[in-house]
């Protein structure tokens, strides 16, 4: 289902379908932000990465495969990893889906306002000069 504000609702009805599941645990898998971009000048990408930094922990610079073009990586930390049920099928969070469904939903939104929060940064980034030898 989606919900209000695109929230994540886990029903009862999916909880149980998770049990009938054997031979394999069933996983929750949530995955953070993830944005990789390639910059025209050390500068940008200097000042990409100082504009990250406030909402991602996880920021690096890297060049394009041997030239002198810049990729930054930014990465999100609000993921998740976790099981959900055992491999004969009990489920993990039987009458806790709330408590799930809650905790998803926070990293979802905390997700989001990070997103927004880099954005408005980014939005008001001064427009820097290319360095020539990255188009050469």
């Amino acid at each position: 289902d989606r919900g209000k504000d695109d929230d994540v609702y886990i029903t009862r009805s999916e909880a149980k379908t998770t049990s009938t599941m054997t031979g394999k645990e069933v996983w929750l898998r949530f995955e953070p932000f993830i944005l990789h971009v390639c910059c025209r000048s050390l500068d940008a990408a200097g000042e990409l990465m100082k504009l990250a930094r406030p909402s991602f922990k996880n920021v690096g610079l890297t060049t394009w495969r041997d030239s002198d073009k810049y990729l930054v990586a930014i990465w999100g930390d609000e993921g998740l990893d976790m099981p959900i049920s055992t491999a004969d099928g009990t489920p993990l969070f039987s009458d806790r889906e709330g408590w799930l469904q809650n905790l998803i939903n926070e990293r979802h939104r905390r997700n989001w306002w990070k997103i927004e929060r880099f954005t408005e940064s980014v939005e008001g980034m001064a427009d820097l000069p290319v360095d020539e030898h990255c188009y050469n």
